[in-house]
């Protein structure tokens, strides 16, 4: 659809239909047609993703203002069970509250926790050798 919506803006009229039936012709698939890539699923309790979303605005009743409110979000990789820790920062002490009151909601501590570039969490990101913060580290 985007593809014809482009050339729409550049004056040539194609129906989104024949659009896809060319790109089905030069790649020779559809979306969702093709080879998966095979995942090797960790044993349960292994792995735990964990990353940051800004969620929006809520009403602070101490100030009266609106501040931001951040989710930091934990995955389990082989379950997909999933934490929600809400918080106005985005600070390494709130990273620790976070996981402490995730290894309580799963009932335990995760061998390995994904942290996907947190900045209160990495200092140096890398896709093979992070840097990690000494404070959270400890």
């Amino acid at each position: 659809m985007k593809i014809a919506e482009l050339l729409t803006r550049r004056g040539v009229e194609v129906p989104a239909r024949t659009v896809q039936r060319y790109i089905a012709e030069v790649l020779g698939r559809r979306r969702g047609r093709g080879p998966t890539v095979p995942v090797a699923d960790g044993e349960p309790g292994d792995e735990l993703q964990v990353d940051f979303g800004r969620m929006g605005f809520i009403a602070d009743p101490v100030t009266g203002r609106n501040r931001v409110v951040h989710a930091l979000i934990f995955t389990a990789c082989f379950s997909r069970h999933c934490f929600v820790w809400l918080t106005h920062r985005q600070t390494t002490a709130d990273v620790i509250a976070g996981c402490e009151a995730a290894w309580r909601f799963f009932g335990g501590v995760f061998r390995t926790l994904i942290p996907d570039n947190l900045s209160a969490v990495v200092d140096a990101a890398d896709p093979l050798e992070p840097r990690f913060n000494q404070a959270f580290v400890e």
